[in-house]
Formats: C-alpha cells, sequence, structure tokens
C-alpha cells in the first residue's frame, strides 16, 4: 500500500532540510532554533450567492437532414474537441438515396452513349443524303437532352451523398456540451 505525502506534510520536511542545511553552514556556530508552524486556513469572508452560469458563446447543433438518432456519443457536461463526432442518424434511408441516384446516372450515361451513336449514325447518313436535315437536327437534340439528363443525375447523386454526410453531426469546435434535446432510437 502506498502512501501519500500531502502538500503540509512535505513543507515541513522543506523547512526541517532548510534548518539542516543552515545548521551544517555554520558548523561550529551557535545553532539557530527553528519552529515548526502548522498551517491554518486564512479566514475570509464568504458570500453565498444564487444565479445561473451561462457560456459566453453557445452554438445550437441540429442535423440537416431528418432520420432516426441512431446514437448518441456525448454527455451533458463533456467536453469536446473540434470535428468530435456528436450524434448519428441511422443512415440506411441516406445510402439507398446515394444508390439510387448512381444509378440514374449510369442511367443517363448510357442514354448519352446511345444518342452520341445514333447522331454519329445520322451525321453519316446525312452526308450522303439518305436523311434529312431536320431529321439529323432531332437526333442533335437528343444528345444535348441526353446531356442534361447526365448532369442533372450527377447533381442529384451529389445531394445524395452530401445529405449521407449529413448523417454525423460533428462538434464544430471545442467547447463543452451544455445541453442534450435528443436520445438514441427517436426522430
Amino acid at each position: 500500500m502506498q502512501q501519500q505525502i500531502g502538500v503540509w506534510p512535505g513543507i515541513r520536511i522543506l523547512v526541517l532540510l532548510a534548518a539542516a542545511c543552515i545548521g551544517a553552514a555554520a558548523w561550529g556556530q551557535e545553532r539557530l532554533a527553528v519552529q515548526v508552524v502548522e498551517p491554518q486556513p486564512a479566514e475570509t469572508e464568504q458570500m453565498r450567492l444564487s444565479g445561473v452560469v451561462t457560456p459566453a458563446r453557445q452554438i445550437p447543433l441540429a442535423f440537416q437532414v431528418g432520420g432516426r438518432l441512431a446514437e448518441r456519443r456525448v454527455e451533458i457536461g463533456q467536453s469536446v474537441a473540434a470535428g468530435d463526432t456528436l450524434f448519428l442518424l441511422d443512415p440506411r434511408d441516406l445510402e439507398q438515396a446515394v444508390t439510387a441516384a448512381r444509378a440514374e446516372v449510369a442511367a443517363a450515361e448510357a442514354s448519352l452513349a446511345v444518342a452520341e451513336a445514333e447522331s454519329e449514325r445520322d451525321q453519316e447518313l446525312l452526308s450522303q443524303n439518305f436523311i434529312s436535315r431536320q431529321t439529323f437536327g432531332r437526333s442533335e437534340l437528343g444528345v444535348r437532352e441526353a446531356r442534361t439528363r447526365v448532369d442533372a443525375a450527377s447533381a442529384r447523386l451529389a445531394q445524395a451523398e452530401n445529405a449521407l454526410s449529413y448523417a454525423t453531426l460533428r462538434a464544430p469546435v471545442a467547447g463543452v456540451v451544455v445541453a442534450l434535446a435528443a436520445e438514441a432510437a427517436s426522430t
């Protein structure tokens, strides 16, 4: 069993060591008398006040997407660093939205490839005067429309990926959690 030495007994030992050093320095001379005094707390005025301590700066946080709360990783009074994960939403619906958006992009890209192939074929047929310029113009419009669909599907994919990243609520700055308004498994 290890015994801990408090601050005050340590000060007493220092005072005794200092006295011994002074005595050794004055070897053969008159010894000084050292009196050990037990420290006492100073008498100060005490006041009792009531009030509420509030932080100088509060940052209310919320998810940017809806969903079911899967996990709470903090408690009231807990210190957090910037970037620490505070809460997690159930990501399954958001992951499915990303999968669906990827499929839309793939389908739009396939449609674009078909439209471009038709346009190339129509270009060749136009050069041989087998189709009218109007027919060729429709195939060019089909290519532009297919490109627009790819752009729109890509934008929906980016939105779905952003929504998935929003399923994790992180601390924007270091601080202390002062309130919680949600429990795990709540919507």
